[in-house]
């Protein structure tokens, strides 16, 4: 019968060695960091005392434990902290030094009592994200200050959240956020502010758990995710569109009194801030119900309007060649031979400045122009907008990329999802 021989591979004594002095390091790499973390999470034991109101104990348990270990009752090995609360005072005797001062300022004095000690840190860690630390900067983890409300900053998808961090009593690590909530926004999406901030709303969202308050062109919304788990849904009022209007290019945007003109290089249109009779003139380059300003028509004139005021059923046009037209009751048409530079309304005034240093000033109570005077000095205030989102009493005004969105508004103005 053969003999069978079982090989053993050994390895060479330098491998040995090798694997050894590996293991051997990995042992003090760890017991470094364990020590590290003692240093910097282990606190000193205090034994405290309480005699006041239990409705004050939780406040000024969490102060005191920004600093300390906290048992209750003492045992015979720390120091003791008595902390007796009467009426509006507090009375704090540690370490031999007796403390007081109003209980309102009770949080200043504890600070006070532990001026000596390092306040308790807490080491917080980007859960899928990044984090602003308690410089500013962005960064993956930190050390923060620890406290029992505690709201860190972080950055997500070009979005900044405050989110609050949960701090248990004893523990010294965390993630941020705890987690991620996928949101379904059932509805409308576009243009919103979160929270404040403005943001472009999606259909599907990820936020961390907090309170927020929502709002778009057609609602206010508040809703709460900090006892969320699970994917979310919120059904969102989506836009009526009342009237969509398209240009070739778009001059500039008058937001007057009583509407809104809009000026083109092929039309004109006036939106009423009352009423739905929107007035849409070809040719012209000023439309309103008060009177139309069309080329080679009536009042010759040059250039576009720059500038357009609204006062007593009538409107004040200047043009980019310094000419003063109106329509409506006053009837005026004066040129001031140069260009606008600097135009202002205060009390019953338009004041004007041209391009040749010449001031001038319309009353608007008698319609009168004026000469007031010569400078040296120019400067420069005319600009016209051509893109730009105006909300009405009844229906909202979307003005861009020369096309024209009138919405209706819906007459929610607050809800709140799931009643919170």
């Amino acid at each position: 019968m053969g003999t069978r021989i079982y090989k053993r591979n050994f390895r060479s004594k330098k491998s040995f060695q090798s694997s050894s002095i590996s293991s051997t390091t990995r042992i003090i790499l760890l017991f470094c960091i364990i020590l590290i973390n003692i240093s910097i999470f282990s606190k000193e034991k205090i034994g405290l005392v309480y005699n006041g109101p239990s409705s004050l104990f939780s406040d000024v348990f969490y102060n005191i434990y920004k600093y300390v270990d906290i048992e209750t009752p003492p045992s015979t090995s720390s120091k003791r902290l008595e902390i007796t609360i009467q009426a509006s005072n507090i009375i704090i005797d540690f370490d031999k030094k007796e403390y007081t001062d109003s209980l309102t300022n009770f949080k200043s004095l504890l600070s006070d009592v532990f001026k000596n000690y390092y306040q308790r840190r807490i080491y917080l860690i980007a859960n899928n994200c990044q984090m602003f630390d308690e410089s500013g900067e962005i960064v993956n983890s930190a050390f923060f200050n620890w406290s029992e409300n505690l709201r860190v900053k972080i950055l997500k998808n070009n979005m900044i959240f405050n989110v609050p961090v949960k701090t248990p009593i004893g523990q010294s690590l965390q993630k941020v956020p705890e987690r991620w909530i996928e949101v379904n926004f059932l509805g409308y999406t576009g243009d919103a502010t979160l929270n404040g901030k403005k943001i472009e709303l999606e259909e599907h969202m990820i936020l961390p758990p907090n309170n927020y308050t929502l709002e778009t062109p057609y609602e206010k919304i508040k809703f709460n995710l900090e006892n969320i788990y699970n994917k979310y849904e919120i059904p969102l009022i989506s836009e009526i569109i009342e009237k969509e209007i398209s240009f070739k290019k778009i001059l500039g945007i008058f937001d007057l009194e009583t509407g809104i003109e809009i000026t083109g290089t092929e039309k004109s249109v006036w939106i009423p801030k009352k009423g739905d009779n929107i007035l849409i003139v070809e040719n012209a380059v000023f439309a309103s119900p008060f009177g139309i300003l069309e080329k080679n028509k009536g009042i010759q004139f040059h250039g576009i309007p720059v500038f357009a005021y609204e006062n007593n059923f009538t409107i004040y046009l200047i043009t980019s060649y310094g000419e003063i037209i109106t329509v409506g009751l006053r009837n005026i048409i004066r040129d001031m031979e140069r260009a606008p530079s600097y135009i202002t309304v205060k009390d019953n005034k338009i004041s004007v400045l041209t391009f040749g240093g010449k001031k001038y000033s319309i009353d608007l109570k008698t319609g009168g122009l004026y000469f007031i005077g010569q400078t040296s000095k120019i400067e420069n205030n005319i600009k016209l907008r051509t893109e730009k989102t105006i909300s009405l009493e009844n229906k909202n005004i979307f003005i861009k990329n020369n096309k024209v969105k009138i919405t209706k508004k819906n007459n929610i103005t607050m809800r709140y999802k799931n009643g919170k």
